[in-house]
């Protein structure tokens, strides 16, 4: 799925949505459902469904046969998203054995993660290390950075480069590495616009802002790039970027679906 799936929707996406009102993850379960239909089509053993877990308000895929039953989270709340994670040679981390009672699926889930890394920030250390960035060839204003700020753009470089993952790919892999390198408190989330060519084609993407001493940098996510940052950038009637809270709804409300 493309990063700004469900962020332009066409009329007869509103239309659908409005039949079912649920949140995205819910399409993209029917999706991964419907393939897993399709896969299993001759095979009446399997059977495939779509759970719900209230507490998150949240839609993933469930798997059963004889020999086992699973859930499939592609977008799992608590670790990087598994299609960045599968694209970047990390464990897959979204898929839940329920019952197996000969091992037969467990057994293919550990033969698929062997030699996969299951961290973030290991597996980019690993990669920053074979590849040794050439750093040389900072601009000036970039001589003097400190080590992890410096780190963090070989990261970007690398995830940019070597995996070609998406703008929302970099965003959820990068902030994991953040929160151990930095600390959650050293960052917070703004909004970046992208302008389309009509009103209806602008859509948002999610960017990290990072305070390092008393300098401020940002991640921008859309052009894979990290730095200088001024705060006056979240100001002005044109400006670019927007402060998280201004596009987020409040999570003390009831979910309506929108």
């Amino acid at each position: 799925m493309p990063d700004f799936y469900g962020l332009n929707p066409s009329s007869d996406w509103k239309e659908n949505r409005e039949k079912h009102n649920r949140r995205v993850c819910y399409e993209l379960s029917r999706t991964l459902a419907k393939a897993l239909m399709e896969l299993f089509r001759n095979n009446d053993n399997y059977s495939v469904c779509i759970l719900y877990d209230k507490d998150l308000t949240h839609y993933f895929v469930g798997l059963t046969c004889d020999e086992y039953s699973i859930t499939l989270d592609l977008d799992d709340f608590y670790s990087i998203k598994d299609l960045t994670r599968i694209k970047t040679g990390l464990t897959a981390e979204g898929i839940a054995v329920l019952d197996d009672s000969k091992g037969k699926f467990e057994s293919a889930l550990n033969k698929f993660n062997k030699g996969r890394g299951k961290h973030a920030i290991k597996k980019i250390e690993a990669d920053t290390t074979i590849s040794n960035p050439n750093i040389e060839g900072q601009n000036p204003n970039q001589i003097g950075e400190p080590d992890d700020i410096i780190f963090l753009r070989n990261a970007i470089e690398i995830l940019k480069e070597k995996y070609n993952i998406d703008s929302q790919g970099l965003f959820e892999y990068i902030k994991e590495i953040v929160d151990i390198k930095l600390g959650p408190e050293a960052r917070k989330k703004v909004w970046k616009r992208l302008e389309g060519k009509f009103s209806a084609e602008t859509r948002y993407i999610r960017c990290l802002i990072l305070n390092v001493g008393d300098q401020q940098y940002i991640i921008d996510a859309d052009k894979m790039l990290l730095r200088s940052f001024n705060k006056n950038e979240l100001e002005g009637k044109n400006r670019i970027f927007i402060p998280y809270k201004e596009l987020s709804r409040d999570w003390g409300e009831p979910y309506d679906g929108i």
